[in-house]
């Protein structure tokens, strides 16, 4: 009887973990999900895996390294409060959708928003392709045109 009563505890203990835990998918897909957007955030880091890996095939010097360095640095600080801007305009954009509110200003913020990130982002390249000497703005140029677009993500302009 005593060895009845412990497996059945043992069985219930057992179940309520299995319950409480995610499902087995579920659980899969979550680490998959943040091991892609680690090793993503590795790889874009200007010092990450890509930046290290630009640097070594435009042989940037130790000095161009820094410059670049602190431009990435600089458009990260500017574009943080626009981030968090974004986010919560995104937030608040799917609880007016949910709600079945109006969106026409929250969706015109969303757009401004984007425009001054992408300003930023297109400024910081400037700024890189200024500390870059010409045959090293000829091989990233090399690079980029020969860049093979992911599905999902648009082409750039058309070569001329």
């Amino acid at each position: 009887m005593r060895a009845f009563l412990k497996m059945t505890a043992l069985s219930m203990v057992v179940g309520g973990l299995l319950f409480a835990q995610a499902p087995m998918g579920q659980r899969m897909a979550n680490r998959q999900q943040q091991r892609m957007a680690r090793r993503a955030a590795a790889v874009r880091a200007p010092g990450g895996q890509l930046g290290k890996l630009m640097a070594g095939y435009l042989g940037l010097t130790e000095q161009q390294k820094t410059q670049i360095q602190a431009i990435y640095q600089n458009a990260r600080t500017e574009s943080q409060p626009l981030r968090e801007q974004l986010r919560q305009n995104q937030q608040d954009l799917r609880a007016a959708i949910v709600a079945g509110g109006p969106v026409e200003s929250l969706a015109a913020a969303q757009g401004e928003l984007l425009g001054k990130l992408t300003a930023i982002r297109a400024n910081t390249q400037i700024q890189v392709r200024k500390v870059l000497t010409p045959e090293q703005l000829a091989k990233l140029d090399e690079l980029r045109s020969n860049r093979r677009v992911r599905p999902g993500r648009r082409a750039g302009p058309p070569q001329q």
